[in-house]
């Protein structure tokens, strides 16, 4: 079995955002939206949208690992998981950019799209199989 460093690093980056998603984000962002939730009707939403962007970051890490230790399907599962960091982080900086007119104040977006990077970039040299990659 052959271990992808690249993979791996991404797996490492998705858990550290899911960590800091809950831990920071709740306290900043999720809870004081709850408490200011008009309907119970909007709790559950935002509560369905919060944890399944925590079960993102959950099984995106487990995923990316998985790829990183199991050549014979790398590439597609990488590119899976990859392709839904390049539409989050497409998110992010697109209602920044529109709604605020800048990026920083939700930067989310540069994590996703490196942890993007990092599963879609092609492996080096041509000694790796396609398969390895």
């Amino acid at each position: 079995m052959s271990l992808s460093p690249r993979l791996m690093t991404a797996a490492a980056l998705l858990a550290l955002t899911g960590v800091v998603h809950v831990t920071l984000g709740g306290t900043a962002v999720y809870e004081p939206l709850l408490a200011v939730s008009p309907t119970t009707e909007l709790t559950l939403y935002l509560a369905l949208l919060w944890h399944f962007v925590t079960v993102y970051f959950a099984l995106g890490a487990l995923g990316m690992g998985w790829a990183a230790l199991a050549p014979t399907a790398r590439r597609q599962t990488a590119a899976v998981i990859a392709i839904l960091g390049l539409g989050m982080g497409a998110l992010f900086l697109a209602f920044g950019l529109t709604m605020l007119g800048e990026p920083w104040t939700a930067p989310q977006w540069i994590i996703t799209l490196v942890i993007a990077g990092l599963a879609l970039w092609p492996p080096r040299g041509p000694s790796i199989s396609r398969a390895q990659a």
